[in-house]
């Protein structure tokens, strides 16, 4: 955990919004994030994305979303979820065969990026790189 820039027994206590369709990836990703510290919600559709947004924004401290799912809804959903006081981050998790950084045109800039198919390791060293980042 250390190599990650966590502490021995956990990477973090914040709270994530994990959202993707594939229910092995969430359900896999959702629980190994669990055991590392971090409060993870899980989304498996838009509406469920949408609803945890909707209740929960204001504990949400970062939403990590398949880079395939998004809607102009969540898009609009998540720029405000990224402007609000506490400034939610946004990482997209994208296939490796797709560029590195998600389309300018889809509206929405992202804090990070990891690439399918990722190691636990290294989605949760850019989780701690993004959650530590300080925006100047």
């Amino acid at each position: 955990l250390e190599a990650i820039g966590c502490s021995t027994d956990r990477c973090g206590t914040e709270h994530l919004l994990l959202v993707d369709k594939d229910p092995v990836v969430r359900e896999t990703v959702g629980g190994l994030l669990a055991q590392l510290g971090y409060c993870v919600y899980r989304a498996g559709t838009l509406e469920e994305a949408h609803s945890n947004l909707e209740r929960d924004s204001s504990v949400i401290d970062m939403v990590i979303v398949d880079g395939e799912l998004p809607d102009a809804v969540l898009r609009e959903r998540l720029r405000t979820f990224q402007a609000a006081t506490r400034g939610g981050k946004v990482i997209y998790s994208m296939p490796l065969t797709e560029q590195m950084e998600p389309e300018p045109e889809m509206g929405l800039v992202v804090d990070g990026v990891v690439h399918k198919p990722f190691l636990i390791r290294n989605l949760a060293r850019e989780i701690r790189t993004v959650l530590d980042r300080t925006d100047a």
